[in-house]
């Protein structure tokens, strides 16, 4: 057994202030063996940083870090990223982009210090198409550098073969704007260069030279960019609508004989046959997702899983869903086919997640074409955003906002279970509570989620129909609550003042709230 298994096993059954002085001495020594390590300097700032509050030592846990950046800058270009993502763990977003324009200054000092600064390219970050939500991150670079609020390069994009894609067909449309490099021998030659010239588009963005995280920069690019009233930079040809709904009819050929003993149909024929017949007839639909535990952990209701604060249960969507059929419309629920199913049997319904007609383009096209996009808090909710394509969120937590107009949303709710108390929507924007990304924070303050009831997701629903009916009308009062609220999101958080809560929800828990 070598010595780190040893270790290991000892800090076990050790307390954190006796593991901390452990490691601080073992970390010290290293760096008299070797002074100039930034890694060691940096890992002297993590037990630094993380006994804070318990432990207060000289020097600070700023000097191993800024001590870190100094003696080795090759460490600083190479871990950044864990430097950023130290913060964002800790919830603590004033200080992650602190550091984010210290490396915004860093970088632009050394690429002009050593005669770099003069080529027009940068890397994007690695995994860019791992998950939905990045999409988002990408559309905010290229829309600032179109409204001249960063420099203009040409983004490459190295990825390798063994890189996830979530979706390919994004990939595709993005080509547009990147350059996509997959041979490998051209990615390793790339390689050495990429540290120095990349871009951290999943984490942060800078505008006007000012370092920020990449949530708070989308806010302020697309506030311009609806302003300008610029068209959206991805839009689907009329080719691929033609084969998005040409796949719809493709997968299921129904024969003469089904259609004339229409008994005889399956279910999901049926869907296929009036979602065809909707389409011809100039009809609509609305796109449904719902997070769940299933698309990660191949269950729905796996409570191990540590973004579960974020699911809700698509059963209680379903006087939406009548709504929505009511009023003329379909309803396709889109996602992964381990999700729940909709347990009810709703006419009008095409439970895509669970048909054998997925494929990446037919996401896209359900994701762009529908009249409106109902979402929770994942990645699927900003690819109809992309599109201009109107959203109700639901179920939001953390407490941020839509960042595109024609959207409303309603939050989860927040009890305080020791207090035995609701928490304002104060304490809800606030950074002790507002900025929690994982469920182990809420479960450590000891802190019960409530989700939206139906009648909340209804009324959500009937809201948005009303509005893109043209019949809704706010009063004086409903718009006077709604900037109120927006005061308080401009004051206590950086997601903007986009998108409205719903009028129904904001008047039952918050509107005795909203004076700052």
């Amino acid at each position: 057994m070598n010595f780190r298994k040893i270790l290991s096993l000892v800090f076990k059954y050790i307390s954190p202030k006796i593991k901390f002085w452990i490691k601080n001495f073992l970390y010290k020594f290293a760096l008299k063996l070797n002074p100039n390590s930034g890694v060691n300097y940096f890992k002297l700032f993590n037990i630094h940083y993380q006994m804070r509050d318990i432990i207060k030592s000289l020097p600070p846990w700023d000097f191993y870090l800024q001590e870190a950046i100094k003696v080795d800058p090759d460490f600083f270009f190479l871990h950044r990223r864990e430097v950023f993502n130290t913060f964002l763990r800790d919830s603590d977003l004033q200080l992650m982009e602190h550091y984010m324009q210290i490396f915004e200054d860093f970088q632009s000092a050394y690429l002009k210090e050593h005669n770099l600064d003069h080529f027009d390219f940068r890397f994007s970050s690695p995994f860019l198409f791992s998950s939905y939500n990045v999409n988002a991150y990408l559309d905010t670079f290229l829309k600032a550098m179109e409204l001249g609020l960063k420099p203009k390069h040409q983004i490459i994009i190295l990825l390798p073969d063994n890189e996830k894609i979530i979706n390919p067909y994004m990939l595709e449309l993005w080509q547009k704007y990147v350059k996509v490099i997959r041979d490998k021998k051209t990615i390793e030659h790339f390689s050495a260069l990429r540290k120095y010239f990349q871009y951290d588009i999943d984490f942060s963005c800078s505008l006007n030279g000012k370092g920020m995280y990449i949530e708070h920069a989308k806010v302020i690019v697309q506030k311009e960019w609806e302003k300008r009233n610029y068209d959206p930079l991805l839009r689907l040809s009329s080719e691929d609508k033609e084969i998005g709904w040409k796949l719809l009819g493709s997968q299921r050929t129904i024969s003469a004989d089904h259609r004339s003993k229409s008994s005889q149909l399956t279910g999901h024929e049926r869907d296929y046959k009036r979602l065809q017949e909707i389409t011809r007839e100039g009809g609509w639909f609305v796109t449904l997702h719902v997070r769940d535990s299933g698309y990660l952990l191949g269950k729905y209701d796996k409570r191990e899983d540590p973004s579960f604060y974020r699911n809700a249960d698509i059963d209680s969507y379903t006087d939406a869903i009548k709504s929505i059929v009511d009023r003329g419309g379909y309803v396709v629920r889109v996602g992964d086919p381990k999700m729940k199913p909709i347990s009810e049997e709703i006419k009008c319904v095409f439970d895509y997640a669970h048909s054998d007609i997925r494929s990446n383009k037919m996401d896209i096209f359900l994701f762009s074409q529908c009249r409106f996009f109902i979402a929770t808090t994942s990645g699927p909710w900003l690819i109809p955003c992309l599109f201009n394509v109107p959203t109700v969120v639901t179920n939001l937590l953390p407490l941020i906002r839509p960042w595109t107009k024609d959207s409303l949303f309603i939050p989860k709710i927040l009890k305080l279970n020791n207090e035995n108390r609701i928490l304002t929507i104060k304490e809800m924007l606030s950074p002790e509570f507002g900025k929690f990304y994982t469920t182990r924070q809420y479960l450590e303050k000891n802190i019960s989620i409530i989700n939206n009831t139906k009648e909340e997701l209804n009324a959500l629903v009937l809201e948005m129909l009303d509005y893109l009916d043209g019949s809704l009308v706010y009063s004086d009062e409903d718009n006077a609550e709604q900037n109120k609220l927006s005061n308080l999101y401009l004051r206590y958080s950086k997601s903007g003042d986009n998108g409205r809560m719903g009028r129904d929800f904001l008047k039952k828990h918050f509107s005795e709230q909203l004076s700052i």
